[in-house]
C-alpha cells in the first residue's frame, strides 16, 4: 500500500547543514488514515538519532497521511539537522500507535538493492549512508562497500586488522576479525572500527566490549551486530562499533579496548584464543592508545556545537 522509491539529501555544505528527502509511492490499496512512512537516523552502532516524530517534517503537517489517495507521489523533506560524521536512515511504515514497536511497523517487501539490509523482524530497511570527507563535503556510502567482507576502500580503517576465535563449549572456534585504526582518538569525540563475524555470532550470546584505563571501566557496551541498524547476529556480518569516549580524559592517558562474548542467560564468558591459537583468558585486548589532543575545532564546530561530531580531523 506505500512504497519507499528513493532518498536524497541536500546539505549547505558551509556549515554541514543537511536535510532528508524521502519519496514515497501511494498504492491503489492505499486506506487514508490507517498508515503512514517512518523515517529514523542512525548512527553506525545504531543510535538512533531522529525520527518523524522528533520534528516533523512540514509536508507531513500540510497534506498528512490522512488525505493521501492512491497514486499519490509524496515528497518529504525534513527540517535542517546536524547529522555526525557517519550516519544511515532506515525507513518503514507504520500501522500501529507506536512505531518504535515491530509490532506497529509492515513488514518490507520486494526490497531493491538501496534497501537490501534490514532488521531481523523485517521492518525497518537501510535506505541509505552517508559521511562526511574532510573538505565538509557529503558523499554517499556504496551499499557494496557496507556489505562486503573486504568493508571498501572509504570505510576500511587506516590501520591494522587482527583475527581471534572464542570456543564455544562444544569445542566449536567462533573466528572473529577486528579491523582497527592506528590512529588514536580523542576525548569527547567518538572512534570507529570493525568487527567481522564469518560464521554469525552463536545463538543466546552477545559482545562486549569496554573502554578501559587502568582496571576501570571508562565506556561499556553490550550489543549484537549494527550496521546503522539492527542485523541478525546469526549471519555472516559487518558489525560497525562507534564509541564516544568521554570528554574528562586528559590527552596522553592510555585506554584499552577490551572485548569478548557472554552467554546472555547465565552471563558466563567464551574462552579466547589467540591468533596462536593459545588460550587468552575470557576477554582479548583489542587496542591500546594513547590519547590525542581533541582537534582544534574548525569554524562551523566553533559557531555550531552541533557540527562538531562532523568535522574530520
Amino acid at each position: 500500500p506505500l512504497t519507499f522509491q528513493q532518498a536524497q539529501v541536500q546539505t549547505w555544505p558551509r556549515w554541514r547543514r543537511t536535510t532528508i528527502t524521502t519519496h514515497w509511492l501511494v498504492g491503489q490499496n492505499f486506506q487514508p488514515g490507517t498508515l503512514r512512512p517512518w523515517l529514523e537516523m542512525h548512527t553506525p552502532d545504531g543510535q538512533r538519532l531522529y525520527t518523524f516524530d522528533d520534528s516533523t517534517p512540514p509536508a507531513l503537517i500540510w497534506y498528512p497521511p490522512t488525505q493521501w489517495q492512491p497514486g499519490d507521489q509524496i515528497h518529504i523533506t525534513t527540517l535542517p539537522m546536524y547529522p555526525p560524521r557517519y550516519w544511515g536512515i532506515a525507513v518503514g511504515v507504520v500501522h500501529g500507535p507506536d512505531p518504535l514497536q515491530p509490532a506497529h511497523r509492515l513488514p518490507v517487501q520486494d526490497a531493491a538493492p538501496t534497501t537490501q539490509l534490514h532488521t531481523p523482524d523485517g521492518t525497518l530497511a537501510l535506505a541509505g549512508a552517508w559521511q562526511w570527507t574532510p573538505t565538509s563535503q557529503l558523499i554517499p556510502i556504496p551499499p557494496e562497500h557496507l556489505t562486503s567482507p573486504r568493508l571498501g576502500p572509504r570505510l576500511q580503517p587506516q590501520g591494522h586488522a587482527q583475527t581471534i576465535h572464542f570456543r564455544l563449549p562444544s569445542g566449536e572456534l567462533v573466528p572473529l576479525q577486528a579491523w582497527l585504526p592506528d590512529t588514536p582518538p580523542a576525548p569527547g569525540h567518538p572512534f570507529d572500527f570493525w568487527l567481522r563475524w564469518e560464521q554469525g555470532i552463536p545463538s543466546g550470546y552477545q559482545p562486549f566490549l569496554h573502554i578501559r584505563q587502568g582496571d576501570r571501566n571508562l565506556v561499556q557496551k553490550d550489543s549484537p551486530p549494527h550496521l546503522f541498524i539492527l542485523m541478525d547476529a546469526g549471519q555472516s556480518t559487518n558489525d560497525w562499533r562507534e564509541i564516544l569516549l568521554p570528554a574528562d580524559i586528559p590527552p596522553g592517558e592510555t585506554i584499552r579496548l577490551v572485548m569478548g562474548l557472554y552467554q546472555l542467560d547465565t552471563g558466563q564468558r567464551l574462552d579466547v584464543l589467540a591468533a596462536d591459537g593459545k588460550l587468552a583468558g575470557n576477554e582479548w585486548t583489542l587496542a591500546t592508545y594513547t590519547l590525542a589532543p581533541p582537534p582544534v575545532p574548525d569554524q562551523t564546530c566553533a559557531l555550531i556545537p552541533a557540527t562538531c561530531f562532523s568535522q574530520i580531523p
